[in-house]
């Protein structure tokens, strides 16, 4: 996930929770900023079948301190027939840190297989 401001590392500070279709914790640890690119957080995950996912975030900002939270959700399904998508190397989610900062854009990445779409939530 990718913020407009650079972000508190720390679990207790930024982090993401992503719970599967069954509504079971399925991130692996918790979230990291990196540290070379702070607007920058990831957690490894293991989706184990199709349906919809849901990803909850929190946020401190680096810059003045204050707390956001959101989620989002996404799908995981089977690919359509005669479909190739090449595989990227990372996701990016873009979103806000504050109510009056513009609107956001979602991006996931799409691999050969499961079909994986995105919609984002109002926050």
């Amino acid at each position: 996930m990718t913020t407009a401001e650079n972000m508190k590392p720390g679990a207790t500070n930024s982090n993401l929770f992503v719970y599967g279709p069954s509504g079971e914790l399925i991130s692996q640890g918790d979230a990291r900023v990196d540290l070379n690119n702070p607007a920058r957080m990831s957690v490894n995950i293991k989706p184990e079948k199709n349906g919809v996912y849901v990803v909850r975030w929190i946020t401190v900002s680096a810059q003045d301190g204050d707390p956001d939270q959101g989620a989002y959700v996404f799908t995981v399904g089977p690919a359509a027939s005669g479909t190739t998508t090449q595989p990227q190397a990372a996701a990016t989610l873009k979103l806000r840190l504050h109510p009056q900062a513009p609107a956001t854009a979602v991006t996931l990445v799409l691999l050969p297989g499961p079909r994986l779409s995105a919609v984002s939530l109002p926050l």
